[in-house]
């Protein structure tokens, strides 16, 4: 029987769920009707791995760095979706950063779909802790990089 806590990953399991569904949405917005897509989770080496692949245009090598970039876009197969922030990838490689893991793009091929893979290494609650504490979102994301737009009163 294998040990207690061995294969057992500790993180923030908010911002876990938040990685997730960004990916599952993004594989959804690039899908053809009625693709599929592939959900796989797995231990590999000392850590916890989820690849989220979709059925969609894939991502040209060129991209494959800059759909990570806050902001960055790509357009949806489908015209009547509404395009995204571009922040959900930006935010979501921040999350698996902060939990000592990676967020990237498996080798790209255009016309085959995307492959995205979340590695989150597999170690004690206390690690995970103090590198969750030191860094966050508010910190990442820079305040000062954002102003406040006041609202007239209509005339």
């Amino acid at each position: 029987s294998d040990p207690v806590g061995e294969n057992q990953v500790y993180m923030d399991a908010m911002k876990i769920k938040q990685i997730l569904l960004n990916l599952l949405s993004n594989a959804v917005k690039f899908s053809p009707e009625k693709g599929t897509i592939f959900l796989q989770a797995s231990v590999i080496d000392d850590s916890f791995v989820v690849y989220v692949e979709d059925q969609g245009p894939g991502i040209a090598d060129e991209n494959a760095e800059k759909v990570f970039e806050k902001f960055y876009q790509v357009s949806s197969t489908d015209n009547n979706k509404p395009p995204g922030t571009g922040l959900g990838l930006a935010i979501s490689r921040f999350f698996a950063e902060i939990h000592g893991g990676t967020l990237y793009v498996e080798p790209p091929r255009t016309g085959e779909g995307a492959c995205f893979a979340l590695t989150i290494p597999l170690r004690s609650s206390v690690d995970c802790a103090e590198s969750v504490s030191r860094t966050s979102l508010a910190q990442a994301m820079k305040p000062k990089q954002f102003r406040k737009v006041e609202e007239k009163e209509p005339a």
